[in-house]
């Protein structure tokens, strides 16, 4: 009889155990990625952010994205948007 109780509490302790685990990896996955300089994150921004080669976009579909956008005065250098840099220092 023992030796079923101690069965059941091992089970009973990794199942928390997994359950404490996925909590953790679920809360890590949510983070957002560490933005670069003159960025910041948005969890529901425009699929159409402005670049140095199209200030205004004006055809875009009205999707939500997750996503480093820049701050205010700054667009991204290009489409790769890795980079912003000041809406007046576009090559």
């Amino acid at each position: 009889m023992m030796k079923t109780h101690s069965a059941a509490f091992v089970c009973l302790a990794l199942a928390l155990l997994a359950l404490l685990m996925e909590r953790q990896m679920v809360a890590a996955l949510a983070m957002p990625a560490p933005c670069g300089q003159n960025q910041h994150y948005e969890s529901c921004g425009t699929n159409c952010p402005a670049t140095c080669a199209n200030s205004q976009p004006q055809m875009c579909t009205q999707q939500c994205v997750s996503s480093c956008f820049c701050d205010k005065g700054y667009v991204f250098l290009n489409d790769e948007k890795t980079e912003c840099v000041p809406e007046n220092q576009c090559p």
